[in-house]
């Protein structure tokens, strides 16, 4: 399975044979980023893990930035045989959501069917990325959760100029 994740400020390449990942590879989430671009992006990294592009039988995509989702589409089709599916669009991630908002980002719900597959629930599943994300699953079903600054967006919230740590307020 070669997946991409796309995220507010990283976006992931990552392969996996079975459920052992084989490779995760980070890279900037560049909005002005074109498929040309891309494409050259993805194929150097999947070189550097001498990893051929077509040899993946699985191919599917994340995405919580809708401008990037489709050069990122067209930019692994055009490395990888397509199709390369897109959850949301083209795959349901199997986590009923209940009453909760449709527009609940795919991170979130692929984070909660993953910690499923690994636990049983009632689980408290958090992601700290941009965001430090709280998702709470009972029953199988998403439930709700909160969305909170990330670890970075908290700290450089504390700095002050000419401050000599961010933190100093704590010292």
């Amino acid at each position: 399975l070669l997946t991409i994740d796309i995220g507010n400020t990283q976006s992931l390449l990552a392969a996996f044979w079975g459920r052992s990942s084989r490779f995760v590879r980070r890279l900037p989430s560049d909005r002005n980023m074109d498929a040309a671009a891309c494409a050259a992006r993805m194929r150097t990294l999947l070189a550097e893990e001498g990893a051929a592009p077509q040899a993946w039988r699985e191919r599917c995509l994340s995405s919580v930035v809708p401008s990037l989702t489709q050069v990122a589409v067209q930019a692994a089709e055009a490395l990888t045989r397509p199709p390369f599916r897109v959850l949301g669009r083209d795959l349901d991630p199997g986590l009923p959501t209940g009453t909760m908002t449709p527009n609940l980002g795919m991170d979130r719900l692929v984070d909660c069917v993953a910690a499923l597959a690994r636990w049983r629930p009632p689980l408290a599943v958090f992601d700290m990325g941009t965001a430090t994300t709280l998702s709470v699953v009972d029953g199988g079903i998403f439930r709700g959760g909160m969305i909170l600054p990330g670890l970075r967006l908290s700290v450089d919230a504390l700095k002050c100029p000419g401050c000599p740590t961010p933190l100093h307020y704590f010292y």
